[in-house]
């Protein structure tokens, strides 16, 4: 039954057609005749016509005569002749002026390549020789800077800076009026020693008022002995005061060396910086570039296949302004359909959350395809083939026309 409508459908059309050209070629060889009868009004005959008789006239009013047309023509000849005259000046004018113009051109071309030379060092993209220095010693400077903070190790600069905290604890100054013993250890070890030599010379001048009051008539071998035990305390108590002394001196001494290791450490730290920089870019630089020739030899290397063969891209045409063919049939080669398949995305952290179709010629029985998924940036080898449910949508598009021919039979036979 469906063969039979689609057949009667066929010979319609044709009987159709047929008339359709027969009818618009003898509308054509009408419109024709029409045109070319110069007693027709309107005709392009009929219009030529009256272009000739025009172009004949003698008027020289304007320039629809060929009479008007020689008029005009002179009248143009004659400002032409001026306009050269003027022209001959503005020459002269425009060679001055382009002279100039070619000197500032120069100068310009010499400005523009001293402000490249110049971008080159130094530009609002930070990418230039200069801003990468800037970077490198800032980098270095963080490092020695840091105060330990977040996972930043101590600098080199806090390190110090803690020694010379720590020994100006060491020599802090008391507080307030001075009379309580809140100052640093050694400052306070040395007021203790100032002030037992201070009470020490208080009293051996006591203790000389009292030999003057006791040579009178005291006993000048008990005397001298008392000297003797007072001159040894005090002989103990400079040396202590000595010792103080000189452990303000060491730890002067300390604070110095500290400062200048500081600073030998900082040069040392910024010249093991760029050597570590440097290292790593060149590294980086050999590794970049062997990755970049193994993927070329990789791409080089990849088969397309051709179109309408098996594995071939089959996807329709993106609009009828590309004048590419439409998807049908013809699309793959024999045994082959054109399928399509949904391959699955993540997205951040979610799974299938989107997807995106291929559509490719595969075997008309095929229910899977193997896909190989994109390659990621600087990756050397491609990713493993994923199996993915596959369909031929080529049996769609078959039943849809057949829907369409059935209902046009209903349509013509009613």
């Amino acid at each position: 039954m469906h063969a039979d409508i689609v057949t009667q459908m066929d010979a319609q059309a044709a009987l159709e057609k047929a008339w359709l050209e027969a009818w618009y070629l003898q509308q054509y060889w009408t419109a024709i005749n029409t045109e070319l009868n110069t007693a027709t009004s309107g005709s392009k005959a009929n219009a030529y016509a009256a272009f000739v008789t025009t172009l004949s006239g003698a008027s020289t009013a304007d320039q629809t005569t060929q009479a008007g047309a020689d008029a005009f023509a002179n009248n143009a000849d004659t400002a032409l002749q001026t306009a050269q005259g003027q022209l001959a000046t503005l020459q002269a004018a425009t060679a001055a002026a382009e002279a100039t113009v070619s000197e500032l051109g120069k100068r310009i071309l010499r400005a523009g390549v001293e402000l490249a030379e110049l971008d080159a060092l130094a530009n609002a993209g930070a990418t230039g020789t200069l801003d990468a220095a800037a970077a490198l010693r800032a980098a270095d400077s963080d490092a020695y800077a840091a105060d330990g903070t977040g996972a930043a190790a101590k600098g080199t600069r806090q390190l110090a800076a803690d020694e010379l905290v720590a020994a100006n604890a060491d020599v802090a100054a008391r507080t307030g009026d001075g009379t309580v013993a809140n100052g640093g250890p050694l400052l306070e070890a040395r007021t203790t020693a100032q002030t037992n030599w201070t009470t020490a010379q208080q009293a051996l001048d006591t203790a000389q008022g009292a030999l003057t009051t006791a040579l009178e008539g005291a006993d000048l071998a008990a005397l001298r002995q008392t000297v003797e035990d007072d001159t040894a305390a005090w002989n103990t108590q400079n040396d202590a005061l000595d010792g103080l002394a000189q452990a303000v001196i060491d730890a002067a001494d300390a604070l110095k060396a500290a400062k200048e290791a500081q600073e030998e450490a900082t040069l040392n730290c910024q010249v093991a910086a760029y050597d570590a920089y440097r290292t790593t870019l060149e590294t980086a630089m050999v590794d970049r570039a062997a990755a970049l020739k193994a993927i070329k030899a990789e791409l080089e290397s990849e088969t397309i296949p051709n179109p309408g063969t098996a594995g071939a891209r089959c996807e329709k045409a993106l609009s009828n302004g590309t004048w590419r063919p439409a998807r049908g049939e013809q699309t793959c080669e024999e045994g082959l359909c054109c399928g399509a398949a949904r391959i699955w995305m993540a997205s951040g952290s979610t799974e299938d959350a989107a997807w995106r179709t291929v559509e490719t010629c595969q075997a008309i029985d095929a229910t899977t395809y193997s896909y190989r998924p994109a390659r990621a940036p600087m990756a050397t080898e491609l990713p493993d083939m994923e199996s993915v449910a596959f369909a031929c949508i080529e049996g769609a598009h078959k039943l849809a026309a057949a829907a369409s021919a059935v209902a046009a039979a209903v349509y013509m036979l009613a």
